[in-house]
């Protein structure tokens, strides 16, 4: 941050000489490396120059302007518009549903439910609190015990704490009328997408057996031309 003439720090992207300076601290064989805020591509830049294979290069960026402008000059570099605040290492479906949140794909949705899977998802719940204070969230605990004195109990309170945040959002309470209708809802929405996946396998087969059929018919079809032309010859 460079000092202007009153003595305020300002922001400013990093020079060439900077950026240097920080990619010659990283080895030309790292296995991988992580940007955290890529800005400009100032450092981004020179950790190519460095010798850092793109493909071992990861540079995350929360700004839209600034994220659509790595993406244009590095197409060859993976380009994440997200946060700082979770690891390079964990998997693709918390960094993309955090991408997308950022962006603004998922404004449609009045809140998340995080299932219990894992610590990343229930940092992933946290975090969407932080960045979408707005929005309705809710980590959906999973119990360890399945007996019903303890696992059973514990499992009910969870879906009694959901129900409520769920009756906050909605303005009302949540009967158990809601609760059935919701139910029969999805599940019929479930039968719906069972039936146009095997409608679409259904065709997707039908157009293998008709490109198979084509193949023979035009084969059979070459050999006769074939057959025609040498008795011409003759």
């Amino acid at each position: 941050m460079p000092l202007t003439g009153d003595g305020k720090l300002t922001l400013a992207p990093s020079g060439r000489e900077l950026a240097r300076q920080v990619a010659a601290a990283c080895g030309a064989n790292a296995r991988a490396v992580v940007e955290l805020g890529g800005g400009t591509g100032a450092i981004t830049e020179a950790l190519l120059e460095r010798g850092i294979h793109p493909e071992r290069l990861l540079v995350l960026e929360r700004n839209p302007e600034l994220y659509a402008l790595l993406l244009a000059r590095f197409p060859e570099v993976e380009i994440v518009r997200g946060d700082a605040c979770y690891q390079s290492y964990i998997c693709h479906l918390p960094r993309s549903v955090m991408e997308l949140g950022l962006n603004g794909s998922l404004d449609c949705l009045d809140g998340m439910i995080f299932p219990s899977t894992c610590d990343v998802i229930r940092n992933l719940s946290g975090m969407w609190q932080i960045i979408f204070p707005g929005k309705f969230v809710h980590y959906f605990d999973m119990p360890q015990n399945f007996d019903a004195a303890i696992g059973g109990a514990f499992y009910s309170g969870e879906l009694r704490t959901l129900l409520q945040g769920l009756a906050e959002l909605a303005g009302r309470a949540v009967t158990d009328d809601d609760l059935r209708r919701a139910v029969a809802a999805y599940n019929e929405n479930r039968r719906l997408v069972s039936e146009l996946r095997t409608a679409v396998q259904q065709l997707q087969e039908r157009e293998k057996e008709l490109e198979r059929e084509l193949t023979l018919r035009t084969k059979e079809l070459k050999e006769v031309v074939d057959r025609l032309l040498a008795k011409k010859k003759n």
